[in-house]
Order: structure tokens, then sequence, then C-alpha cells
């Protein structure tokens, strides 16, 4: 009996091949959509999850809390992780990562390349994460000095078929050089780790610095994490260590405290000072934000779906009278819209999986994540949840066609044909409502998206960041040789005409943010008062290369005083000046230096990280001799690509055993942003996928609904009635209209709120982010309303009557 219904269902989709065809297809496409947005979703969650560990792993996040606020680093000192371990019996074991300055240059026999992701790491790295070894014992390959393990790309990148194991290999770092023996192979880093490792290191000589600026122990530059045993105490432990910690009296500016963060939760939710270059967190309410948009694209899909159905029957009403007095019953009846129904489904689960299936690598490379990625267990139910849904709304389908017709006398429909939708039109209000309301809030928020993202891209930072490009500093062997050569460099570079300026400081802006921090003090706020501000070093011509704004005062000159200072706008308020003038000349005292310096200027504020940072106080030291900091370029504009090859030949002549290599400003800029970026290209998807259901929908009920009312509509024009009059009979599908808007955009209002307060910095809600969605869905609904209306209108009343 199915097999004969089923048979039956297809012809009849066949003979009404526009309708149910063109809703299979939205049916579909929707769901593959979904399906990859599911993927994308699962890989964004799944970070730092597949360590064996990872219940019990955490990562240090150190907090500095001066006598007017607290700053939040990813970091950690160096003695923190020792300290837990000697005081806390829960703490099992730990591991410090510390990156390698500027990179560093590694060389094999005639093979050299620049590389970035290495790390020094303590001996017991492979025993606390689970990243797997091809060649290699977890517990010993760290174990000895200048040791290092790789992964298989960098394998193959240096040694080309080569066995690596038991071979030497020349690191150059920004302060040393040393050999290292390879003593293991581990496969590439998974890429939903935050971790992100091509060389690793057994001992922390690479990163040396002069003892008088660093000490491995008292500085924040290493990101540790912790293994703690089964069921240990969280708050205890970072009870107890802060305890330590303030006995110690690390800082007399600031205390130091702890707190400690589950390792699969740092993607997600961490938004710190000194994050992993490239693996900064705070994805979460991008997540959340795409998974319910995600659900009510599915939702208002299937609303479409059902209402489309319905719609379908009013054509087969006399067909459904027949067999009901034919002796058909209920279940007979129900058992022919099942079997369309589980037809039309099933088509639309078949088509979306070979749409997900064929668009899968284009989406993942639009959207930045591993096509091969395999999900895990718990997303799995997501997609049995997906087909479940469709055997769900397939019984009701059938179901409420079933109603509907049971409801309707059979005589009345073959004699004079039942009004089965029009005069359930307020039944059916509900979806109708639902599906435009969805629809408003997609265009209102995208538009608050858009805006947000244009608005963080494109405003004033207090800077320029165009034609500027970074070079980072070379590895050189003779570490003495630096100075003299980057002059050289700088003085060949500079005859270059479309060089425009060369300069070099600590910390550029657009960087992950400052490092260096130390307490302030004047006679101002009190002199045994002191304020936790950041410091950079920079070269005399800083300011006017990035084209920053002069305040007050004046900015470094070449005859510059070593104990001047600028400050930026910000650090002038702190220190209790609110008139930039007034602070110019004055004397501040600089906690960790140990010295008087004097303000000589005070620079406009810019935002040195991400708009969802606020601006911090900075201090700005002259830095005259130190070469070592990546150097700035700006150039003239549509000159890069001849620039940037004449600025690599001086580079391979100055420097041959280092690499060049060079970022563009502007294009890192953007990395500071990929999960908005991200969302943005998501709503666009989904919006207008939205506004097309909702089209086609409305086009369906309102042309079926008029199609009813021929007769009606044909006595109406017989006495006189214009298009303008007949309009109005279509006045409860403008009320649906203005109530959808209503709810949309307090809903809107509520979401754009809720993600807005995420940055510091951000766009006001204005009355174009309500205005425009409106414009947009009452065009589409006027349009196809009037089409609908039309293609009833233009029909003879004498066909229409024709009958009675």
């Amino acid at each position: 009996m199915l097999k004969r219904n089923i048979i039956y269902a297809w012809r009849n989709l066949i003979h009404r091949n526009f309708i149910g065809l063109a809703n299979i297809v939205l049916l579909a496409l929707v769901t593959a959509t979904v399906l990859h947005l599911l993927k994308y979703i699962a890989f964004e969650k799944s970070f730092d999850k597949f360590h064996a560990n990872a219940k019990n792993l955490y990562r240090i996040q150190t907090e500095l809390v001066a006598s007017d606020e607290t700053t939040e680093y990813a970091t950690s000192l160096g003695l923190t992780a020792d300290l837990m371990k000697r005081t806390i019996s829960g703490v099992k074991d730990y591991v410090n990562l510390t990156p390698l300055s500027d990179g560093c240059t590694i060389v094999y026999k005639n093979v050299v390349y620049r590389e970035n992701r290495v790390f020094e790491v303590d001996s017991t790295f492979f025993n606390i994460f689970s990243f797997p070894l091809v060649k290699g014992d977890p517990s010993e390959v760290l174990k000895k000095p200048n040791t290092v393990v790789l992964t298989e790309s960098a394998a193959r990148k240096y040694f080309n078929g080569e066995d690596p194991i038991g071979k030497t290999v020349k690191i150059k770092g920004k302060y040393a050089t040393f050999l290292f023996e390879i003593t293991g192979i581990c496969k590439d880093f998974p890429a939903n780790s935050h971790i992100q490792m091509d060389w690793i290191c057994s001992n922390h000589h690479l990163f040396k610095i002069p003892e008088q600026f660093y000490s491995f122990r008292l500085s924040m530059n290493h990101w540790t994490y912790l293994l703690l045993n089964d069921n240990t105490n969280i708050k205890m432990v970072e009870d107890k260590t802060n305890e330590e910690l303030a006995k110690m009296e690390i800082y007399k500016t600031a205390a130091v405290r702890i707190k400690l963060q589950p390792m699969g939760m740092i993607h997600l939710k961490s938004q710190l000072q000194n994050e992993i270059v490239g693996s900064e967190g705070g994805y979460e309410q991008t997540i959340l934000l795409l998974e319910l948009i995600g659900i009510i694209c599915f939702v208002i899909t299937y609303l479409n779906f059902i209402n489309i159905s319905l719609v379908k029957t009013i054509g087969r009403a006399r067909e459904v009278g027949i067999r009901t007095m034919m002796g058909a019953t209920l279940r007979d009846n129900m058992m022919i819209f099942f079997a369309e129904a589980i037809l039309q489904i099933g088509i639309a689960l078949v088509l979306s999986m070979l749409i997900y299936l064929v668009t899968a690598g284009l989406v993942a490379r639009y959207f930045n994540f591993p096509h091969n990625y395999r999900i895990g267990a718990a997303s799995y139910w997501f997609y049995l949840a997906i087909f479940l849904s469709f055997i769900f709304f397939t019984i009701l389908v059938s179901l409420l066609y079933a109603f509907i017709f049971s409801r309707v006398k059979p005589i009345n429909i073959i004699k004079r044909g039942d009004k089965i939708l029009s005069r359930r039109i307020t039944l059916k209000s509900v979806p109708i409502i639902i599906q435009f309301t969805i629809c408003i809030f997609f265009l209102s928020f995208t538009q608050v998206v858009f805006k947000q993202v244009s608005y963080i891209l494109n405003k004033d930072m207090g800077y320029n960041r165009e034609n500027i490009i970074f070079i980072p500093q070379p590895h050189l062997e003779d570490i003495g040789s630096v100075t003299s050569k980057m002059e050289a460099f700088d003085q060949e570079a500079k005859s270059l005409p479309d060089v425009v300026s060369i300069t070099r400081s600590v910390y550029g802006p657009g960087s992950n943010g400052y490092a260096q921090w130390g307490g302030v003090s004047n006679d101002k706020i009190g002199k045994d008062t002191y304020i936790m501000f950041a410091h950079n070093e920079v070269m005399y011509n800083f300011f006017d290369l990035y084209g920053m704004k002069l305040l007050a005062g004046s900015f470094f000159s070449k005859e510059s005083d070593k104990d001047d200072i600028v400050v930026n706008y910000t650090a002038c308020r702190k220190l209790g000046y609110q008139k930039p003038e007034d602070i110019v000349g004055q004397m501040v005292f600089v906690k960790h230096k140990r010295v008087n310096k004097k303000v000589v200027g005070v620079v406009a504020d810019f935002n040195q990280e991400s708009l969802k940072f606020k601006i911090e106080p900075v201090i700005f030291h002259l830095e005259r001799e130190n070469m070592r900091h990546t150097t700035t370029v700006k150039i003239s504009p549509h000159s890069s690509a001849s620039t940037i090859g004449s600025l690599r030949q001086i580079w391979g002549r100055i420097f041959p055993e280092s690499e060049f290599v060079y970022s563009v400003f502007t294009e890192d800029f953007k990395t500071l942003y990929t999960s908005e970026i991200n969302l943005q290209k998501w709503l666009k998807f989904f919006c207008g996928l939205t506004l097309l259901i909702c089209s086609f929908c409305i086009f369906m009920i309102t042309y079926y609904a008029f199609k009813e009312s021929e007769k009606e509509i044909a006595i109406h024009k017989v006495l006189g009635a214009g298009l303008f009059d007949i309009m109005k009979l279509s006045r409860n599908f403008l009320r649906f209209m203005a109530i959808s808007l209503t709810v949309g955009f307090i809903f809107s209002g509520i979401v754009s709120g809720k993600w807005l307060s995420n940055y510091a910095y951000h766009i006001g809600i204005d009355v174009w982010f309500f205005l425009l969605p409106t414009v947009i869905v009452v065009l589409f609904f006027l349009l196809t309303l009037t089409y609908s209306l039309y293609r009833t209108v233009s029909v003879n009343p004498v066909t229409a009557l024709r009958s009675e």
C-alpha cells in the first residue's frame, strides 16, 4: 500500500512540478547551508578537546592589580608554575611555553628558512599534551639540553626524505645562536589546537636576553599550562597560589594574582592581553549567534515547507472530497499525504547532502577551516537531530493535511469548493508572522554587523596604516654586527625613491598589545602612588611615520635627551592632568627603570589592538641604538611590488644568512577581526536565504488565498471595483506585516545591543537600522502581493462566475 501511495505521490509531484520542486529545492538549500554551519561550529567548539588530559588541563592567567585597575594577561611569571607544584598537592605537573621573539632562522646544510612557529618548552611537553610523536619517546625527547622535535611538515621541508633523527641544525635567535640535535618527529599540530608549533626546543637559551633586561623567573613572556590531579578544587589552587604570591611582593606597584583557565575554553572565551599570536580567542559570542541563526533559519524553512504544502492542498480539495465519499477514512487520507511528505522531504534530504558534499571544499576555504576536519561524536548528534526532524515534520505535515480535510464536508468541497485556506487564514497567521519577524531580524542585525565590521576596519585608529610593511630583524651569528648592518640597510633603503621613511619600535600599532608594564608616579598623584602603565621603546621618527596627532609639546627628534618621554592622552589624564599642555615639562618617576623622566609631548590616543579593548595609558621612551626591533617601512602608493623587490635585493646583499620576509600592515590588521568577518560572511548567506524563503512563502499564500476568492473578486469587479479596492481584501496580511516589524525590531535591538557590548568602541544603533529593513521587506511584500493579486484579477469575471 505504501508503495502505491508513493507512486501516486510521485505522479502528483510531477503534475504540480513548479511548486513542489521549488519547495524541495529551498528546503535542500537551507539544510545544506545549516550542515556547513554545524560543521564550522563543531570545529570552533572542538579546540583543544582532543588532549587525553583535557579535563585536567588549565592555563595560568595572570592579573596585575594596581590601585585603580586590573590588567589580565594570558602569560605568567616564570616562577609561578614551579611555586604551585612545590606548594600545592593538586598540581601534578606543568609546562612553560616561551616563543622566540621575532622568530628565528634555521639552517641545515644549504637549506635556510626563517621560522615563526618556534617555541622553547619544558621537557614535560609531550607528557602533558597529546601531540603524537612519530619518532621518539615522549619522556626522553626533550630531556637533554639543545634538543629539538620538529613536525612532519618541517621534516619534509628541510630534509626532503632523509631521516632527521640524530641530525644537527643551527638555530639562530634574536640574541643567540645554538646547535640543536633532532631527537623526535611529531605529527603536525591539529588545526583545532590554539597551540601551533613547527619546532619544539628543549631549553631557554634562544630566548636569552642580557640579564639587565630579562629574568626568566620574573618575566611574563611565558604561557604556562598545568596538569592537575582528578577532582582538584580549582578555587583552592587559585587562593593558595595568590596567598604565596602576595607574600613574595614581586612588584611594589601592583599585586600579582592568578586564575586558571580550562584548556577547552581558551579559544572560545579568552580575550586577554598577550594571547599567543595567531590564536586570539573570544569566539564564544560569535558561535552562540551562529547557533541561534542556524536554528532560526532551519525553523522558518520548515514553517515555509508546511505553509506551502498546505497551500497546495487547495487544488486537490475535490479529489479528497471524492475519495472521502468513496469510503476513504482519515487514516487512508493520512497515508496518502504521508507518502507525499516522505517523498518530498526525502528528496530534499538527499539533495541537501549532495549540495553539502559538492560545496564542502569551497565553503571550508571561504571560511578558513579544514575541509577534512572530522567532527566529534557529540556533533554527530546534530546530524541525527536533523534526520529525525525530517521524519518528525514528515508525520506532522501528513497529519495537518488529513486534519484540514477531515474538518471539511465532502459535499461542500465538491459542490462549491470550500475555502480551506482563506477561511482559516487566522490559524496560519502565526507561522507567517514568525517567518517575517525572523526575516526582519536578519536584515536589521546583518546591517548592524556590517556597519560594525566596516567601522572597525575603517575607523580612524589614531594612526595611518596604509602603505606600511613590517620586516622582522635579521638573525645573525655575529650578534655584535647587527647594529652596523642595520644602519647600512637603512641607508641603502632610504636611497630608494619610493621609500618614504623607516622606523623601529618594540610594539607597533595593531599588534597584540603591550607586554612591558611598570609602575609610574608623579607629584600630582603622589610619589608613593604608582599606576601601572604600558611602556614602549621607539625611534625618534616613530610618530611621524604613522602620522599620529600631537596634542601638546613635541615629538622626539634626533637631539632629544634619553630621559625624555612622550605620553598618550590616557596616560596624561591618569597622571592627573586634563589639559595636555599642562603635563609638558613635568617629571614622571618610572619605577622599573628607577629614573625620573621629563614629559616632552602628548600624543593623541590611538588603538594599539582590537577595538574590543580600551586604550591603555602608555609611555614612549626614546630608543636610539637598539636595532634589533622589527623594521617598519613606509613606501609610496602604487609602487609596493617594485619597492619590496628592491628591499629584498638590498637585504640579500647585507644579510645573506637571513631570509627576507615581510608583512603588510593592512593585512595583519584584518586578522584582529577574524570572528567578526566570518560572522559577516555567514549572515550574507542566511539573510539572502531568509528573504528568498519569505518572499516565496508570501507569494504562494497570497496567490492561493486570492485564487480561493476568485468569485468574490469577480463580483467586486462586476460592481466596478478597481485593483486598489480589491487590494483591501489583503488587509490581514498588512496586519501580519505590522506585527512582524514590531517584534522583529525589538528582538534585533536586544541581540544587537548585546553583541555590540563586547566592543569598547562601537557604532550606535540609529533609525537607519530599522528603516532600511522595513523598506526592503515591505517592498518585497508589496511586489509579491501585487503580482498575486494581478494574476487573480486578470481572470475574466465570466469565467470565474460560470459555475454559479
